[in-house]
């Protein structure tokens, strides 16, 4: 397939809408260049009037591409990156689209590596109306990266769109300038505002869909009623599934922080890794310990993740070697299954059974699509108590504009349901970064997979900025998105201590243990707006009446020196209890 390769020569940013400091060395060579099929994406070099640039590099799409990739800038960078140095990426960007909700044209830039895993190291989301916008994106770098082990890179794919990028920069100002003194571009995201209406909506789903009503009366050993008792009713734990990924190694070596951190915090967790079959098969001791350890806390909703995550870089090494053998291949992927879920039988509450069907499909191409619902089918037979589940990514994040991801796994999903697979739960990861998804967005992705009806459970969720602030507020209303719609029955996030994050600054704990906002933000949620602990005085028929959060309660009921107390657990159907004082 033919690609368009058109050069565009960056002008250095001496002067611009916002002033940028002096000294820094740029990285980006004079070679930034178009790839993408000629069918896909053309490109011109257009004069610029009036602007710290003096051309721009207008790029035309004809269609989404399979991905965002598939039409992209690529300038090759210079220069060597050390640990600790301040890095700030400047560029002006301006389009439309006709398929766009806003007529916004979208693109993303990233520095990565040049090669391998193509690690990112800067993620810019950048969104544009007909007006030149100007992205400041300032990060330190976390790694050492010598010239010729880094690139840059913008991707275009994501719609029919025209789009013009101009005065592109990258300066690195190595520990001369703290990073916190750069120019950067605030992160927003609709709907941000104190009084955006999407609140109000959601206060009033959560007390619909969240609360129920406790009705308790107290009487004496006769049955006669007892007024002016004062009940407190406490809650103990959600109903809701509140929970995190947390690390085997870090629930035995990290200490008694991290262990007493998991018990306050959560009452439902998955195994980072540890359930993983090639971890599961070098280390199966790790992972039961963990479990052995939930359990005896009291932890007992835990999540298996993942049974069959198909691309061989993320399966054992000996099962590209079957790649021939279809038949060999699928009696070692049935008898894995079969024996994980046998020997975990009891003490998982749910199974990622297939992880990111989407985009790694290594064995589907040998063994077929089909093949898919018989790796459920087989889960179920060793063990037919936990929900199980499809898991992906890309479907809430990024803006919810990655409509090739979604409309893939919506078909992957009704697949797998015709095959008259188990399968119980959609799994939807939510892996953001500094492109943050309106709350009317979520609820319309959130709306059109509950057509299936089955439940939606948030399994990934994580943060990946350094805007802490801006953090903690998405936290706060992703959560209050979340909770509000009525197909969703339980968030994870990927990790809380960054100690032990795959994505530190996401994490809600530094690794002095030292509390974020967003920390704040899930506390103040879960544990304060969202809890019940309310105090009430019998009446005249010795009954109180409130409404409070499903979950576990405890009850206390006094009058005068004499004290009752009791359990109970609040449903949807209500709470409704006689309480007899001795």
């Amino acid at each position: 397939m033919r690609r368009i390769l058109l050069f565009l020569t960056p002008i250095l940013a001496a002067q611009s809408w916002t002033t940028l400091p002096d000294g820094g060395q740029n990285m980006l060579l004079a070679d930034a260049r178009l790839s993408a099929p000629a069918s896909l994406a053309t490109a011109q070099k257009i004069p610029v009037d009036g602007m710290p640039f003096a051309d721009a590099l207008r790029i035309q799409l004809t269609a989404p591409g399979a991905q965002a990739w598939d039409a992209q800038i690529i300038a090759s960078t210079t220069g060597n990156i050390a640990p600790g140095d301040a890095l700030l990426l400047s560029l002006f960007v301006r389009g439309s689209s006709p398929t766009s909700e806003t007529n916004e044209a979208r693109a993303t830039a990233y520095l990565q590596r040049s090669s391998g895993d193509f690690a990112k190291f800067i993620t810019a989301p950048l969104t544009a109306g007909p007006a030149w916008r100007q992205y400041l994106v300032p990060v330190k770098a976390e790694t050492t990266l010598a010239t010729g082990q880094h690139q840059f890179v913008i991707h275009l794919a994501y719609a029919a769109q025209t789009i013009e990028i101009g005065g592109i920069s990258l300066l690195n100002y190595r520990n001369t300038i703290p990073l916190a003194d750069l120019p950067r571009t605030k992160i927003t995201y609709p709907g941000q505002e104190p009084d955006a209406l999407w609140r109000a909506e959601a206060d009033t789903r959560i007390d619909e869909l969240r609360k129920a009503n406790i009705q308790l009366t107290v009487t004496d050993s006769n049955g006669a009623p007892i007024p002016d008792a004062q009940v407190r009713v406490r809650m103990t734990r959600h109903e809701f599934g509140f929970g995190s990924a947390v690390a085997a190694d870090g629930i035995n070596n990290d200490g008694e922080k991290y262990r007493e951190t998991i018990k306050e915090l959560f009452n439902k967790v998955v195994l980072e890794n540890d359930l993983k079959w090639p971890q599961w098969e070098q280390n199966r001791n790790r992972a039961q310990g963990a479990l052995n350890w939930l359990r005896a806390n009291g932890i007992t909703k835990v999540r298996g993740h993942n049974l069959v995550w198909p691309n061989w870089q993320y399966l054992p090494s000996d099962l590209q070697r079957l790649s021939a053998n279809p038949a060999a291949l699928r009696a070692r992927i049935l008898d894995h299954i079969a024996e994980e879920v046998s020997a975990t039988r009891g003490q998982l509450v749910e199974w990622d059974v297939l992880n990111e069907p989407y985009t790694n499909t290594a064995l589907q191409a040998i063994l077929g699509d089909q093949e898919m619902a018989t790796w459920f089918k087989k889960a179920a037979e060793h063990d037919p108590q936990p929900t199980l589940y499809i898991n992906d990514y890309s479907i809430l994040s990024g803006g919810g504009l990655d409509k090739p991801h979604q409309d893939g796994y919506f078909n992957i999903i009704r697949k797998i349901i015709d095959g008259e697979a188990p399968l119980g739960g959609i799994g939807m990861q939510g892996h953001f970064g500094a492109q943050l998804t309106s709350v009317p967005k979520l609820w319309q992705i959130l709306d059109r997979f509950a057509e299936f009806k089955k439940p939606i459970h948030i399994t990934e969720f994580d943060i990946d900025i350094d805007d802490e602030e801006v953090q903690a507020a998405y936290t706060r209303d992703f959560l209050t998105a979340i909770f509000a719609h009525p197909s969703v029955d339980g968030f994870m996030m990927w990790g809380f201590w960054e100690g032990r994050h795959w994505r530190p600054r996401a994490a809600m704990f530094r690794k002095d243990w030292s509390r974020k906002p967003n920390a704040d933000a899930f506390t103040g949620l879960v544990f304060n707006k969202w809890w019940t602990d309310e105090t009430a005085i019998t009446d005249a028929d010795g009954a109180i009446n409130l409404r409070g959060f499903k979950g576990d309660y405890a009850i206390d009921v006094s009058l005068g020196d004499i004290t009752q107390s009791t359990t109970a657990s609040l449903t949807r159907d209500g709470l409704t209890m006689t309480i007899t004082l001795p």
